[in-house]
């Protein structure tokens, strides 16, 4: 998947996973756009009624999709230059917020070290 960051018009080239893939179907043409996104306010339209019928009694915004995918990538154990690079972050500076939420990490971490013999 290509696309643009809006700020810099920087080109960033991701990869998409089997389930994308398969929600999409069949592969067009080179020239052809996968998304013909609406407009922010529509994108966050749709979110707030979508939220509305699952019944959820929380605040959602797009936001709340990224974070969500920086903190699975995380948890799944990416690294987190990869995860910046995933999120068109031009450096890990503004990544590094993610890695707050990850608790679980940490308990993994330790429970990494070898056992010793005392």
């Amino acid at each position: 998947m290509i696309i643009y960051r809006e700020k810099t018009r920087e080109q960033i080239i991701n990869d998409l996973p089997a389930t994308a893939l398969k929600l999409l179907g069949k592969k067009g043409k080179a020239d052809d756009n996968i998304f013909n996104l609406p407009s922010g306010a529509a994108i966050h339209k749709n979110l707030k009624n979508w939220v509305k019928r699952a019944k959820i009694d929380k605040h959602l915004s797009y936001y709340c999709s990224r974070h969500t995918f920086a903190c699975l990538l995380l948890m799944k154990g990416a690294n987190l230059k990869t995860v910046a690079d995933l999120l068109g972050h031009t450096s890990t500076k503004h990544t590094v917020k993610y890695l707050n939420y990850i608790d679980p990490l940490k308990e993994e971490a330790i429970n990494k070290l070898p056992d010793l013999d005392i």
